[in-house]
């Protein structure tokens, strides 16, 4: 993963992370990126101050699409073995794996971080976020391949 200071548009010194990067969330304090690496199965912290990996998260099968709350305690991992595994960024710890649906790829979270929303083959699953419980799966068209979560003007 290459740093680029926006200021200069200058890029800094590669930070190793090893394996494939793939997606990547920065805690609401900016202080903490969290970037999955799809071919270790594996979710690495990296301090946005000095720009170095710790220690690699063991998530579930090829995590692929990652998610964090508002309040930036809890990172959520979509993985293609149909499970969501939480990460607590307290102590960079994983939760129980949450069954989600068929191939989970993306996940989304609420703006008011109540629930998580994760993409599958053909469907959707709620995921409440304080529980960890799964909700009815929403049929979709197959194949989605974005999930976006737009606030709702009316409730802000």
């Amino acid at each position: 993963m290459t740093p680029i200071d926006v200021a200069t548009n200058k890029a800094g010194p590669p930070i190793k992370i090893g394996g494939t990067p793939g997606s990547i969330v920065f805690t609401p304090d900016s202080k903490t990126a969290y970037i999955n690496r799809l071919a270790t199965d594996t979710v690495t912290p990296i301090s946005v101050a000095t720009n170095t990996a710790g220690t690699p998260i063991r998530t579930g099968r090829t995590g692929f699409g990652i998610a964090i709350t508002p309040d930036g305690k809890t990172v959520f991992v979509a993985n293609l073995n149909d499970t969501v595994t939480p990460i607590s960024t307290a102590n960079n710890t994983t939760g129980t794996p949450i069954k989600a649906c068929a191939n989970s790829t993306q996940i989304a979270i609420t703006p008011d971080g109540k629930a998580a929303y994760v993409m599958c083959s053909g469907s959707v699953t709620p995921i409440a976020t304080a529980t960890g419980k799964a909700g009815a799966p929403i049929k979709v068209p197959p194949i989605p391949w974005m999930l976006v979560i737009v606030p709702d003007p009316a409730h802000s």
